[in-house]
């Protein structure tokens, strides 16, 4: 897997709102066994594919040097086409996170705009 790795400064803004790996996971898992009760045909493997993103995010975050995350890592939602992608934050004790997306974030790269009053 592609993992385009961005390093941002500390925040905590709106860090509560995104989901955990744990919380997704029991999201994706959810969604799963409804539509297996519902008979319907949706993808059963959706779980499997996404821990096994986690996984290859997990070495990409080691061989970045994130090796002891402060918290779980987050979950967030990259629109590609006709589809939805997802990656994930790792986020250190000084508040520093590691971003792996599946896209590049290149805003996330880009030297802030000087403030002039």
């Amino acid at each position: 897997m592609y993992w385009s790795n961005h390093v941002i400064n500390p925040t905590d803004a709106s860090w509560d709102c995104l989901l955990t790996v744990s919380e997704t996971a029991e999201r994706i898992a959810r969604i799963e066994a409804r539509a297996k009760i519902a008979d319907r045909h949706a993808s059963v493997n959706e779980l499997a594919t996404f821990l096994d993103l986690y996984e290859s995010a997990k070495v990409a975050a080691k061989f970045a040097g994130w090796i002891d995350p402060h918290l779980e890592p987050v979950v967030f939602w990259v629109p590609i086409e006709n589809d939805v992608s997802m990656g994930f934050a790792f986020r250190q004790a000084d508040g520093k996170a590691l971003i792996l997306s599946p896209l590049p974030l290149p805003h996330l790269d880009a030297e802030p705009d000087p403030i002039e009053d």
